[in-house]
């Protein structure tokens, strides 16, 4: 009797070890899809090898790791890998951001028509719906009309922020616009040829307003401008001796020129001094025109220009980037920026919202003794340092 009592003691203790394994090879799935880790399905498949949910642990792992390298190319591979995974429609929606933000990179028709044809219900889709039709706008010339239509129907849109200041710049434009510009030239008594130099400088910055639709009217020496005129521009001309080369002398030419808006007339709108060698007098010769309106092209006119201003735009608006690192080097290509680092790692910045910037492509080198100095944007997929 005792030997059947120990007998059946260990058969009893043999099901109830067994029923245990069982119970803890179960306890051990559940365990590992409650943590949702690549090492809690490691350990699954370590302890568990042939188990029926090795396949499913292994397709959880792929999908996590799809998760963190938050790239296209590892979500396409697992679609390639895993085609009847139960885990795509889940991974379809968060991938949804990163398909977003390559449409948006782009910024073409294509690229938001392709996102809109995969997530046509997507909780990006109204923001993709409004880029795409901003994207369209853009290309008919919009008109106040349509930009507001634009930002009644899309507010949810990246560029619903643009349309608004393009609507305030229009508003702002119509009431500095400047339709008639007064020009007043004050001249140093000891320039050669004062009236001269004075009619010169009012032809060429008439030249240039009209070019542009712009009325243009002489400001007298001392006179102030009229309530007629939108805006002003004054130049202060002046030239002075300084040493020159092989017994001759120069005339250092200094000429500054400001723009005024009525708006805020004591604030110039344009402020500017340029300065250069305007004429070299040697020693006998005679009858020489010695103004910087002469035949002879002076190294002045390299650096002068006119401003042209048809409204009273004094301000732009644009985010700020800060980088703890040093800017070595930017270059600009239609609406991307490459700014590389010292280190030889470089940002690429989408800048087509200028309140808005948005890096879509980023780079780090390893730490080594490089000093890399010079960047360039040779297409929409390559950057050359």
């Amino acid at each position: 009797m005792r030997t059947t009592t120990l007998f059946m003691a260990r058969v009893i203790g043999g099901l109830a070890l067994a029923v245990f394994v069982l119970g803890c090879a179960d306890a051990t799935w559940e365990g590992a899809k409650s943590a949702n880790t690549v090492a809690s399905y490691s350990r699954f498949l370590r302890d568990n090898p042939s188990s029926e949910h090795a396949k499913e642990a292994e397709e959880h792992i792929a999908a996590l790791r799809v998760l963190a390298h938050q790239t296209i190319e590892a979500h396409q591979k697992f679609i390639e890998t895993y085609p009847q995974s139960a885990l795509l429609p889940e991974l379809h929606r968060a991938m949804e951001p990163l398909y977003f933000q390559r449409a948006r990179s782009a910024n073409t028709a294509e690229a938001y028509q392709a996102f809109l044809a995969e997530y046509p219900d997507g909780e990006l889709s109204r923001r993709a719906n409004g880029d795409l039709a901003y994207v369209r706008m853009l290309e008919t010339h919009p008109s106040v009309a349509t930009l507001r239509e634009f930002m009644r129907q899309y507010p949810e849109s990246d560029f619903a922020t643009d349309a608004q200041r393009s609507l305030d710049l229009v508003a702002f434009k119509r009431e500095t616009a400047i339709a008639h510009l007064g020009v007043r030239v004050e001249v140093s008594p000891n320039t050669a040829q004062p009236q001269r130099v004075r009619r010169g400088f009012v032809a060429l910055v008439a030249k240039e307003y009209r070019e542009h639709g712009v009325d243009v009217t002489f400001i007298p020496t001392g006179a102030e401008p009229t309530p007629d005129m939108d805006g002003w521009l004054r130049l202060d001309y002046e030239e002075s001796s300084a040493s020159g080369t092989f017994g001759g002398a120069t005339v250092l030419a200094r000429c500054r020129v400001r723009l005024y808006h009525k708006s805020s007339p004591k604030d110039a709108v344009w402020d500017r001094t340029f300065e250069a060698p305007a004429d070299h007098i040697v020693k006998g010769s005679y009858d020489r025109d010695k103004t910087v309106f002469g035949n002879s092209r002076y190294p002045f006119w390299s650096q002068f220009f006119v401003p042209v201003a048809l409204w009273a735009s004094t301000e732009a608006r644009v985010q700020r980037l800060d980088y703890l690192e040093d800017v070595r080097a930017m270059d600009m290509r239609a609406n991307r920026v490459a700014l590389l680092f010292a280190r030889g790692g470089f940002d690429l910045v989408d800048v087509s919202s200028p309140l808005d910037p948005q890096v879509v492509d980023r780079f780090r080198r390893e730490d080594d003794l490089s000093n890399w100095t010079g960047i360039r944007i040779v297409d929409d997929k390559r950057v050359l340092t």
